[in-house]
């Protein structure tokens, strides 16, 4: 599996697809009973659902 950064390949128990809020919980989780896991995204600067909702 490559590695994020485009670094070394690196070997996770569990893929987490999509770093938005649900994946950055399931991680937080992951990390807190010693799974090793890989989060992943698209590639956008931050989720959608993070926006700011006021114009400007």
């Amino acid at each position: 599996m490559p590695s994020p950064d485009g670094g070394t390949p690196r070997e996770a128990d569990t893929l987490v697809i999509g770093a938005g809020q649900a994946g950055l919980a399931m991680s937080y989780w992951l990390t807190h009973n010693g799974v090793e896991h890989l989060p992943t995204r698209q590639g956008l600067p931050r989720p959608s659902s993070w926006k700011p909702r006021s114009p400007g």
